[in-house]
């Protein structure tokens, strides 16, 4: 190393200071990418929910209609509302929202096989889909 040193024409110092220029460029670069990564992760998991609440509410739509003639009306009579949530969570999700409508409102789960990451927990484990039809 000190032949190495030896051999250039700037002092010792300097190489040190620019070798710490560097790593700090360096150091810069990996907090963005792992910044990056966090967000395009979680934007990942929100679509991959958005898929699962898209065919769970296709299917029950679909299935409606193919019982009944009310297809479109009954999506104007009332205002639904989607999302996913844990397996774990469902019965007390369901007396949340019976008591915020004052029993006004329906409330569908669709459990599936799926299993996901949860954003918060960043733990694998099983959702369902909900829908909540009210007026």
């Amino acid at each position: 190393m000190d032949a190495y040193l030896a051999e250039r024409e700037r002092p010792a110092s300097v190489y040190i200071e620019d070798l710490e220029n560097e790593l700090e460029n360096i150091e810069k670069d990996i907090v963005d990418q792992s910044g990056s990564y966090d967000s395009t992760d979680t934007n990942y998991n929100k679509l991959k929910e958005l898929e699962l609440v898209l065919s769970e509410t296709k299917n029950f739509y679909l299935g409606k209609q193919a019982i009944s003639s009310i297809g479109s009306e009954m999506s104007s009579m009332f205002t639904t509302l989607n999302g996913v949530i844990n397996i774990s969570n469902i019965e007390r999700f369901k007396r949340m929202v019976f008591r915020a409508s004052r029993g006004n409102a329906v409330t569908e789960i669709f459990e599936t096989d799926t299993k996901m990451k949860d954003i918060k927990t960043e733990k694998m484990e099983q959702k369902a889909v909900f829908m909540i039809l009210f007026k």
